[in-house]
């Protein structure tokens, strides 16, 4: 009963949001430790609002459920969010991702991904992946690990930009996706992690992006805990009106199952 109701959950948080949140999402803060089979997940929301001078309101919400097998582990993650400024839209984002990760040895691991997304911010209208790598555990014990990973990715991208512009509508590239992952538990009641993606394209080492992500997770009362986010983006070739660099500070409520 308790696995349906989550699944119904998790199901409903994906119909309210639209599939697709940034162009790049950190996967490792999402995979769950240990071996045990079974269905897990989490759902966090948070909203933000000013009021006065200028009226603005943002509203979060993102969610995962993993299942593990004996030998693999499939897991989906949903992101959305949606800003307003004096009851105009500003921000419409939105990321689906299925991830399929299969156990070779025990340290070496194949996982498979496809992901669809759009960030009306970033001009983007809608960008579909799809790729094949191997993973493998630095370190790991009981509660800590470092991880790195990397794999062949296939990319498509549509842009909200006109036909005359220097940049192109649509493009097609092959990337090289590479990350390094620290996860800690430095204590029962906190947790930490850090991650950071490395992605140039394999025809043109320049033209690149980066994403670094800090997490630390604050447990309240189980299964409830404060969750801080802060997240790095860089892109070394974005549309002429929109910025190499970005950030984002998060600070929201977590519940896992």
């Amino acid at each position: 009963m308790r696995i349906r109701v989550n699944l119904y959950f998790i199901i409903l948080l994906f119909s309210m949001f639209p599939p697709g949140l940034t162009a790049q999402v950190n996967i490792e803060k999402y995979r769950r430790p240990g071996h045990e089979k079974g269905l897990a997940g989490y759902v966090k929301f948070d909203i933000s609002s000013r009021t006065g001078n200028v009226d603005v309101t943002i509203i979060t919400l993102e969610g995962s459920a993993d299942f593990k097998w004996k030998a693999m582990d499939s897991f989906i993650i949903a992101q959305g969010d949606k800003g307003w400024q004096d009851k105009e839209q500003f921000s419409n984002e939105g990321l689906l991702h299925y991830r399929q990760i299969f156990a070779i040895k025990p340290a070496w691991q194949m996982e498979t991904f496809v992901q669809t997304d759009f960030n009306k911010k970033r001009q983007l209208l809608d960008r579909k992946l799809a790729g094949i790598g191997l993973r493998t555990a630095i370190y790991k014990n009981g509660k800590n690990s470092v991880i790195c990973g990397t794999s062949y990715m296939l990319e498509y991208e549509k842009l909200d930009l006109p036909d005359s512009g220097p940049h192109p509508r649509i493009t097609r590239h092959q990337r090289w996706n590479n990350y390094l992952a620290l996860n800690c538990s430095f204590t029962d009641r906190l947790q930490g992690y850090w991650t950071t993606y490395y992605q140039p394209r394999f025809d043109d080492f320049d033209d690149l992006r980066l994403l670094s992500e800090a997490s630390l997770k604050i447990v309240i009362i189980k299964p409830v805990s404060i969750a801080i986010n802060y997240k790095m983006r860089y892109d070394s070739d974005p549309p002429l009106s929109i910025d190499k660099t970005d950030g984002r500070l998060t600070t929201g409520i977590l519940y896992v199952f």
